[in-house]
């Protein structure tokens, strides 16, 4: 201990009283006898002041031994820092099987203090949590419409999130680096003390994974990914994920199917059973619905992992070849047409794998809301076959903070009735929300990533924007524009691209947003064939499942562009793109496209890594309806054509090499005059065609 060799207590023990010695110097020489008296034998100041009296003859008012204290920065308690780096020691100290003791400032440390240090703090933050993604920490996401949503992201299983490693999700960012011990902190094991791994946890461990669980689960509701994926090891972040998945699949399947069908989706229904898998079987009418086939294929290494998370080796399913085509009626006819007929009673226990068979609902079943009845089944955990108390977060607290975030949580309810297109819900949820939250789910951009020209075409963006007439939306996080969004959904559904060729921001083992919905309608989020997929593992939609932009596509893609022409605003037409950006590495300008160079690019890659049957007539009608919508011909763009074309070739080191500046000012159709003369050689018959076609129409449209 420190007063042993103090000099101050010898000349104490030769002068008890102190005689002769000036006032100053009697507070340094009974500085070590008070230290012990107030740190480590934790007496109050009166009673110090009283022995001190008593020994030593020395008097001082209470006032003075405070400021004393506080000078030498002396404190009886422990800081709340210091309690918190001691528990985190001490439970990693605990799953490694040892025992553990604290000192600090030479005092053993009170283990019950720890605890009722955990508890206290737990008490004061669960009133605090609430719903909402830290700005801070979502500039660091990837940038897309849902950066700042909860759990709006959660839509592929463990395995595919295991091979991207997403930044900022479950699977990503460094293990923590074990927290460093104070200097004034003494950590002990005990002599003697008995290995206790695999025993059963301390009181203290305890309440600590309980405060872990609750610190937890703030970072999840607050959108902190990153901070939650160091606190998790790689068990927990399987089971999370799983099971933040099966929730978004829950979420997903009520809202598609609100209005008709089973009334409740529960972890049968849904077909979570067989452990932690994505799909545990077939169901019976996806072997005889045309929306699926089952080939007999040779076994390549994908169908390999497919069938056998199938559990049937020999058989593999695949989308139809067929894609369906939407077409708009009259809703005055359309229920004229329904009039004639005598409604029939609800089925009351529906078939969930036979959608052909479903009745509509009576309107009894649609109370509570969607937003309450996601929030009950949250509760209740109905959905998973992942247990509420093996996950790695306080779930109750997270049901508390959703429940207290009434706003944000229906603008969750609200974004996955858009991504599931049920108009009716769009329309209703819609009208609810503030334009704060409505604005922070980037709708148009969400719609656009979620088109289905098979169900609801041009109908969902239609529903969103008649809920507001104030929307300024056009550029989401990744300085995407609205259109933008419409060209990465065809570069997606029709051409074997990647997320990281299309936007250097994804990364290359990124993925696009709203691969679950093909836009032709041939699988969703909840088919058979897709959750296959997502369950061997796949990352993304093989190419093997996608066919040419088709009318299906092209006419919904039309009239999406259509409706924000004339319901937003024309500027939507002329906003720069924020695809294809690249620098100059000479003079650094910034080479951003105008919207109808993007379109000439979406053609060139569609000729270029499109389907085989692929013929360009749907970009051809895209380009007519935004020339007719307003798009200027003329516009001009500052482009680098060994930038845009020859960077896989030439790679990026040697572009940056090339010296001089290479970027000139070009308008769309000077652009397709390039491309001609470089590459449509090499094109199919069919793609050839539909490209002169269009750049006959955009040297017609520059003349004029």
């Amino acid at each position: 201990m420190e007063h042993l060799n103090d000099p101050g207590r010898e000349v104490i023990q030769a002068n008890p009283h102190l005689v002769g010695v000036p006032y100053e110097k009697r507070w340094d020489l009974l500085k070590s006898t008070l230290r012990e008296l107030f740190v480590i034998e934790e007496k109050t100041v009166p009673e110090i002041m009283r022995l001190i009296k008593d020994r030593y003859a020395f008097s001082a008012t209470e006032p003075q031994y405070k400021y004393r204290f506080k000078q030498w920065k002396w404190k009886k308690n422990i800081a709340s820092s210091k309690k918190d780096v001691m528990c985190d020691i001490y439970l990693t100290r605990a799953n490694a099987g040892k025992t553990t003791t604290f000192e600090y400032n030479g005092k053993e440390v009170d283990k019950q203090k720890l605890r009722r240090h955990l508890k206290s703090t737990m008490r004061r933050q669960i009133p605090l949590m609430t719903m909402g993604g830290n700005d801070l920490e979502m500039q660091s996401c990837p940038a897309s419409p849902l950066s700042n949503r909860i759990f709006l992201n959660w839509s592929i299983p463990h395995k595919v999130m295991h091979a991207l490693r997403i930044r900022y999700r479950l699977h990503s960012g460094p293990s923590p680096s074990p927290r460093s011990v104070p200097s004034d902190i003494e950590v002990t094991t005990p002599i003697g003390s008995p290995h206790v791994a695999g025993g059963m946890p301390s009181p203290l461990t305890r309440i600590h994974n309980q405060k872990l669980a609750l610190d937890r689960a703030g970072m999840f509701i607050r959108a902190q990914h990153g901070q939650l994926a160091k606190s998790l090891n790689p068990k927990e972040k399987e089971i999370m994920s799983t099971w933040l998945y099966q929730y978004w699949l829950y979420c997903f399947k009520t809202a598609k199917s609100w209005g008709r069908g089973p009334k409740e989706w529960n972890v049968e229904s849904l077909q979570f059973l067989n452990g932690l898998q994505a799909v545990s079987h077939i169901p019976r009418t996806d072997l005889t619905l045309p929306e699926f086939n089952v080939i007999i294929t040779d076994s390549s290494q994908l169908e390999e992992r497919v069938n056998a998370s199938l559990g049937c080796p020999q058989r593999r399913l695949m989308p139809h070849a067929l894609c369906r085509w939407s077409i708009h009626r009259n809703p005055e006819a359309v229920e004229a047409e329904f009039d004639n007929f005598t409604s029939e009673p609800p089925d009351l226990n529906p078939d969930p794998s036979d959608d052909t068979s479903w009745k509509s609902w009576p309107d009894s079943w649609k109370a509570p809301p969607l937003q309450e009845r996601l929030l009950e089944s949250l509760a209740s955990n109905s959905f998973s076959n992942v247990k509420t108390e093996d996950l790695p977060i306080a779930v109750p607290q997270v049901i508390k903070a959703s429940r207290r975030s009434n706003e944000q949580f229906l603008a969750e309810a609200w974004g996955f009735s858009i991504m599931a297109r049920n108009q009716e819900l769009v329309s209703s949820l819609g009208q609810q929300l503030s334009y704060k939250e409505f604005s922070r789910l980037y709708p148009l951009h969400l719609a656009a990533s979620f088109l289905d020209g098979s169900r609801s075409c041009c109908n969902i963006i239609g529903e969103v924007l008649s809920t507001r007439t104030d929307l300024d939306l056009n550029i989401n996080p990744a300085g995407h524009t609205v259109l933008d969004s419409l060209m990465i959904a065809i570069l997606k559904s029709h051409t074997s691209m990647s997320a990281g060729a299309v936007d250097d921001s994804v990364g290359d083992e990124g993925r696009f947003l709203g691969e679950e919905v093909d836009i032709c309608g041939r699988w969703d989020a909840d088919s058979s064939c897709f959750r296959a997929l997502v369950a061997a593992g796949q990352v993304s939609v093989p190419f093997e499942w996608k066919h040419k932009f088709c009318h299906t596509s092209a006419q919904t893609v039309c009239h999406f562009i259509a409706i924000i022409a004339l319901e937003v605003s024309p500027q939507i037409l002329f906003d720069p793109s924020g695809l294809f950006v690249r620098d100059c590495s000479v003079c650094e300008l910034g080479m951003q496209l105008q919207p109808l160079h993007v379109v000439v690019l979406v053609t060139f890659h569609l000729a270029e890594s499109g389907c085989e049957d692929e013929d360009l007539f749907g970009m051809l009608a895209v380009l007519l309806s935004m020339l007719f919508m307003g798009a200027n011909p003329l516009s001009m763009a500052s482009i680098s054509i060994p930038q845009l074309f020859d960077r896989e070739k030439l790679g990026v080191t040697n572009i940056m090499d090339l010296g001089d500046c290479d970027h000139m000012d070009l308008n769309p159709s000077q652009l397709a005059d390039i491309i001609s003369s470089r590459h449509v050689h090499r094109w199919s018959p069919s793609c050839r065609i539909g490209w002169n076609i269009i750049a006959c129409i955009l040297q017609m449209s520059t003349a004029e």
